[in-house]
């Protein structure tokens, strides 16, 4: 767990924070665990990949402002500086709502 979310870290480097959006709340296991070290294979060569799912006993009407809110406490409580972020699915919608109400907490590539 990172700060109340189950996680499952992979890979090596800076972190890469994936946000899953599942109906349960916790670190996927037997063929989901499988397809999602498959799916982030790729990023994990350049970064370690811990990804997110809900925070167990979240209320069923909790908004996406407060489910970005609770990833945000768990980014200040676990990192220095900002990270990267990748939502998949309708982690994608939580990944935007984080950027939008927490853009401190997100890294920026430099050019």
């Amino acid at each position: 767990m990172m700060h109340g979310l189950p996680c499952l870290s992979t890979g090596e480097g800076p972190p890469l924070i994936v946000l899953l959006v599942t109906p349960e709340a916790a670190v996927p296991t037997g063929a989901s665990r499988r397809l999602t070290l498959r799916m982030l294979r790729p990023f994990c060569e350049r970064f370690t990949a811990p990804p997110h799912t809900n925070r167990p006993g979240l209320p069923s009407a909790t908004t996406t402002a407060q489910l970005a809110a609770v990833h945000a406490d768990a980014i200040r409580a676990t990192f220095s500086r900002p990270v990267n972020v990748l939502g998949l699915s309708t982690g994608g919608s939580l990944a935007l709502q984080l950027a939008a109400d927490h853009p401190e907490l997100i890294s920026r590539p430099t050019s």
